[in-house]
């Protein structure tokens, strides 16, 4: 298949590099500083460690570019059912 994503048999896919870790911090921080904005009434240390807690489970995932897209949305479905500080 011409322009495939997936790598031939036993070959590793090039089209999709690993995002560097500073660009990944860098992500990270950006989605907890959209989210303190998006929820003021909650401590800051409640949405760090809602961000924390979804990153953990795409600690594995070989690619990480979405990764702070899908976060970003499950932290935000996570800070929804809140209660409060």
């Amino acid at each position: 298949m011409v322009g495939s994503v997936l790598p031939a048999e036993g070959g590793t896919c090039r089209r999709f590099k690993a995002m560097p870790v500073r660009d990944e911090a860098r992500e990270r921080a950006r989605v907890v500083h959209h989210l303190r904005e998006q929820f003021p009434q909650l401590r800051p240390e409640t949405v760090e460690a809602a961000v924390a807690s979804a990153w953990n489970q795409y600690a594995d995932a070989p690619v990480r570019d979405f990764v702070p897209v899908l976060v970003a949305r499950a932290t935000l479905s996570t800070l929804t059912r809140h209660p409060g500080p």
